[in-house]
């Protein structure tokens, strides 16, 4: 299982060069089932999944995450 989060991160270290996405807005993880899996960080302005505001949600293939004014695409490997 692994995990990642999206938002600004560090101070003087954006990931994210938007000031709508909060230090940790979002995260990525990995369920036991192997699907991944987006879930709000109870942020501010909330996360979108293909223009829906989420609280959590699966993710698929060529789904569009909004974080802010950013847009992802989440694009699953092979």
């Amino acid at each position: 299982m692994g995990s990642a989060r999206r938002g600004c991160g560090r101070p003087g270290r954006p990931a994210a060069p938007d000031r709508r996405v909060s230090g940790f807005h979002a995260r990525i993880e990995r369920d036991a089932s192997g699907r991944f899996v987006l879930t709000d960080s109870g942020s501010t302005n909330g996360s979108r999944l293909n223009g829906q505001p989420i609280t959590t949600a699966e993710l698929h293939d060529g789904d569009v995450i909004q974080l802010g004014g950013s847009s992802l695409r989440y694009e699953q490997g092979v």
